[in-house]
């Protein structure tokens, strides 16, 4: 009887925790490929595991790709983890990943963090952030960190429609205006009914574990 109940709350608690699950997102800190400086347009096969972003060069004719913190391009820049950052250089140089592991009708928060830097123009650095090519954030500006900013932490909410989505950042201002991104995350927002569910759990653990402890 005893082993009944504790394989029962065990299926329950399984079941929860695969309420939380969260869709993956690989190399969401930019750190491989490695590099002193730069790497202009990895493939996926030069990140761990084979799996991550997509870079992709705009209508500059430059590039986007993975940089070292405080080097060529991102002078007076530190990453917000870790040593490496994503860089946008041109107008519409991007960077994409195809998500798995979303649950439908589920919202999650999609964040990440920003900052600019001005090369050899004045004017604004800005993005735009998509999901499946649909804009969910408009093209904003980002702020500089030759204009006295740090990192901007941003995030949004986005209701899945699919089991994956494509999530890209596109650089929407000018020639060399680097957009820099870092941090990437998508993270579920608890339903109250599951929040509920969770604490009533916690109760049952601790019910568990003092009727049948031995």
């Amino acid at each position: 009887m005893k082993m009944k109940k504790k394989v029962a709350m065990l299926v329950v608690l399984t079941v929860a925790s695969a309420s939380f699950a969260d869709p993956v997102v690989h190399n969401a800190g930019f750190e491989s490929p490695d590099t002193a400086d730069v790497v202009w347009l990895p493939a996926l096969g030069d990140q761990v595991g084979g799996q991550g972003w997509e870079f992709y060069a705009g209508a500059g004719g430059l590039q986007s790709g993975v940089s070292q913190e405080q080097a060529t391009f991102t002078a007076g820049i530190d990453a917000v983890d870790g040593e490496q950052v994503g860089v946008m250089w041109c107008p519409n140089d991007t960077i994409v990943q195809n998500v798995f592991g979303f649950d439908i009708g589920t919202t999650y928060d999609v964040s990440w963090y920003e900052i600019g830097r001005h090369n050899a123009n004045s004017a604004d650095t800005d993005l735009k952030v998509q999901m499946d090519g649909i804009d969910i954030m408009a093209s904003h500006i980002v702020e500089g960190v030759d204009k006295g900013n740090g990192w901007v932490f941003q995030t949004l909410e986005f209701t899945a429609t699919d089991t994956v989505h494509r999530l890209g950042f596109i650089q929407t201002a000018g020639w060399d205006e680097m957009v820099i991104i870092d941090n990437v995350s998508i993270a579920a927002i608890p339903e109250p009914a599951t929040l509920g569910l969770v604490s009533l759990l916690g109760g049952g653990i601790f019910w568990v574990r003092r009727r049948f402890a031995i």
